[in-house]
């Protein structure tokens, strides 16, 4: 303010008296000074500010203006003429004032609906829907997977064509069959509106499984919840993996703890089972699993085998099968020896576990149904009469079912007592007889179950058509009343030989009263049929032929 003072005062010097000039002051008016001029000045420009707010309160929301007509601006104090908006300025600054007026552009709100907010033309939501999946098509994988991301509507447009391009086919049914890329595309048709919790799940690892994919699976099973549950998941690992991974494991803890109710993992022996069977870190989990098969010696290695023991011990099994476990008989005492499965009804396990450890095993379980895998175990000088020679040490008196090797179960009556509960036996043959003569391995077995109303009897096809007669001393009469026998030929290439030396042995069952002839021979049912009746000693005798 001292600077415009000093500038005012310089230009605006009071003239002497009697110096009368053109365009100077009437006299009798005051002598202007710098310091009055500059508070009119500022006093001035206080009421034009004013005036101009004034002005623009007065306007009111601003009004189309049609092209070619006179502008009448009008407040309360001022009254401004029509001016005819002719001249391109004029128009322009008409053009700009309007503009002003509107003020910032108004925020549109957000919406989840799949058709446009109101007010939005674009040209895409007013394509049909057949047109956008038309132009999917001529998309890549990448492309597609970024559309499916823009909304709800692009998602269910471009989905089927992305998953056709992965490979990924969602189930008609409860049943959903996965691999490595169907991985890929499993979250997606997660949140899509195609989504059925399938009842049965098959994941195929191979060696090309990378730790992408298992975190994959894993989310999945994570985001079911509630009644949202996948009753059985199958794991098949004939191709892999070598070893368990970090990865792997806790896609299984993940699966353990999703509510599932069987278990299944079919595999191979991947080399020599671990050196010691005892997990220090197996601890109590929450699972419900009923059903658990684990065929495959990645679950016994020094990684995996604290998962394994948490599971036997939390989960409320039912039924429990253990095979290609690559165990010792040392590593096989171990493990049976620290579990106790209250709910276990039905066991299967492998032929390497020894006789002796699974019967204090079952001697306190409450077993029904017990069956012995793998016919390539063999006893060693085994007693014509095992009960006789050895007083066994446990009962089971819950066994109603028994199936395996007569080997082996010749092995298992030597240190355990089955009372005349048992009602069915099945006996797998190997490719030879340890006695030289099938059927009197048969006979053996079932001297010492008196129970037994069905036998079955399964024939393989590597089996030597030499141990299927009759042997030469003629056979005995079998001192058990079977009801219904099954015999199982699957002998392809000599199969009417191995038939017609099997219906020899139908006198050696006298009681017997219906015959179940499973056999892929091309022989019809009616000759079948009346070649066994020639043998049999009773004329009723009922006879079923199933193909195989």
């Amino acid at each position: 303010m001292g600077l415009v003072q000093s500038h005012f005062a310089g230009m605006l010097a009071v003239p002497p008296k009697g110096d009368a000039r053109e365009g100077s002051p009437i006299s009798g008016d005051p002598a202007p000074t710098a310091q009055n001029f500059c508070t009119a000045t500022l006093v001035e420009v206080a009421q034009k500010r004013k005036f101009c707010e004034d002005q623009d309160l007065a306007l009111g929301p601003p009004t189309k203006i049609p092209r070619g007509t006179s502008l009448v601006l009008k407040t309360s104090s001022v009254s401004v003429q029509q001016i005819p908006l002719t001249t391109p300025s004029l128009k322009r600054k008409s053009s700009e004032d309007q503009d002003l007026s509107l003020g910032p552009p108004a925020k549109v709100p957000r919406t989840s609906s799949l058709i446009s907010p109101r007010g939005y033309s674009c040209f895409i939501w007013r394509l049909p829907n057949e047109l956008l999946g038309h132009i999917t098509t001529f998309l890549p994988p990448n492309s597609l997977l970024a559309l499916t991301q823009v909304c709800q509507l692009l998602k269910e447009i471009a989905a089927p064509r992305y998953f056709l391009l992965l490979g990924f086919d969602t189930p008609q049914s409860n049943y959903l069959s996965l691999d490595d890329r169907g991985c890929e595309a499993l979250l997606l048709w997660r949140w899509t509106r195609a989504f059925a919790v399938p009842n049965s799940l098959y994941f195929s690892v191979s060696r090309t499984t990378t730790d992408d994919h298992l975190y994959a699976l894993r989310t999945f099973f994570e985001s079911l919840t509630g009644s949202k549950i996948i009753r059985q998941v199958h794991l098949l690992l004939f191709s892999g993996p070598d070893k368990p991974s970090h990865s792997f494991l806790r896609l299984l803890e993940c699966i353990r703890g999703s509510g599932c109710k069987e278990l299944t993992c079919h595999g191979l022996p991947w080399g020599e089972g671990p050196r010691i069977c005892r997990g220090k870190g197996a601890f109590v989990c929450n699972t419900e699993i009923e059903s658990l098969e684990l065929s495959s010696s990645l679950f016994f290695t020094s990684m995996s085998i604290a998962f394994t023991l948490s599971t036997l011990r939390s989960a409320p099994l039912v039924n429990l099968r253990l095979t290609n476990t690559a165990l010792t008989a040392v590593q096989w005492t171990k493990f049976l020896g620290d579990l106790r499965l209250r709910s276990l009804r039905s066991l299967e396990i492998e032929a390497t576990c020894p006789a002796r450890s699974l019967v204090e095993f079952l001697s306190r379980h409450q077993v029904k149904t017990l069956t012995i895998i793998s016919g390539t175990a063999r006893c060693s000088s085994l007693p014509r009469s095992p009960l006789r020679r050895a007083r066994p040490t446990a009962l089971l008196s819950s066994l109603t079912r028994l199936d395996g090797p007569p080997s082996y179960i010749l092995s298992l009556l030597r240190y355990a007592y089955i009372p005349g509960t048992l009602e069915y036996l099945g006996l797998r043959l190997g490719a030879s007889s340890f006695t030289d003569c099938f059927l009197s391995d048969v006979l053996l077995c079932t001297e010492h179950l008196p129970g037994v109303n069905e036998l079955s009897v399964r024939i393989p096809a590597e089996a030597d058509l030499r141990a299927l007669a009759l042997p030469e001393n003629r056979a005995r009469t079998c001192l058990v009343r079977v009801k219904d026998l099954t015999l199982w030929i699957l002998n392809s290439e000599s199969d009417v030989n191995a038939i017609l030396q099997c219906a020899w042995w139908l006198p050696t069952f006298p009681e017997i009263e219906d015959l179940y002839l499973c056999a892929g021979t091309s022989r019809s049912d009616d000759e079948l049929a009346h070649l066994f009746r020639s043998f049999s000693p009773s004329s009723s005798l009922g006879i079923t032929v199933l193909r195989v």
